[in-house]
């Protein structure tokens, strides 16, 4: 009955959360392949809301209290950080295989981390930012062994476990932690 669906498909999804709140909670995210300390501060209201990094290799956000919705900033914000270093980060893990591919994407997809199309084109997630360094080059690598291996075939995940020996168990934390994650930043619209 589709009442019963209805009802179990509701119970599995996640609310919608806040990236301002959750990088209150958890001022970490992801770039150069390492966990950086995040910092939010209200600017001046005459200031574009920005980013930069900070004297420590952090990420200082500077958002405009006279400005848009604050969680549209720091959303809009962490796409161009996203935008900005997950290149680099492919480009550093690619060239290790000589894996290299002709462009890369940052988008807000729903519920894929990377996608790789048949044309060498990489399309990521801005949320790998949120992920773990191990758990985001996980998926830069799995992303990239599709530029050699198009499937997920046995030799599909015996290429992948060459460029991270740890494949099972980074593959098992991602799912652990992709239903909230991938929730995150949605509040709004911008």
């Amino acid at each position: 009955n589709q009442g019963a669906w209805l009802e179990k498909q509701l119970a599995r999804s996640v609310a919608p959360v806040s990236l301002l709140k959750h990088l209150q909670d958890k001022p970490l995210v992801t770039i150069d392949g390492a966990s950086r300390k995040t910092e939010i501060v209200f600017g001046k209201s005459r200031v574009a809301p920005s980013w930069q990094r900070s004297t420590e290799g952090g990420v200082l956000f500077k958002l405009n209290p006279a400005g848009s919705d604050p969680e549209a900033q720091i959303v809009s914000l962490s796409r161009k950080l996203a935008k900005t270093y997950l290149p680099i980060r492919v480009a550093r893990l690619g060239d290790r295989m000589g894996l290299k591919p002709k462009a890369i994407r940052v988008g807000d997809q729903r519920e894929r981390w990377g996608s790789c199309s048949s044309r060498s084109v990489l399309s990521l997630n801005w949320r790998l930012l949120l992920l773990a360094p191990s758990l985001q080059d996980y998926v830069l690598y799995h992303e990239l062994a599709h530029l050699k291996i198009m499937n997920h075939s046995e030799k599909y995940w015996e290429f992948l476990a060459k460029l991270d020996p740890k494949t099972s168990l980074h593959d098992s934390q991602l799912s652990n932690v992709s239903k909230l994650l991938m929730n995150v930043g949605r509040l709004s619209k911008s």
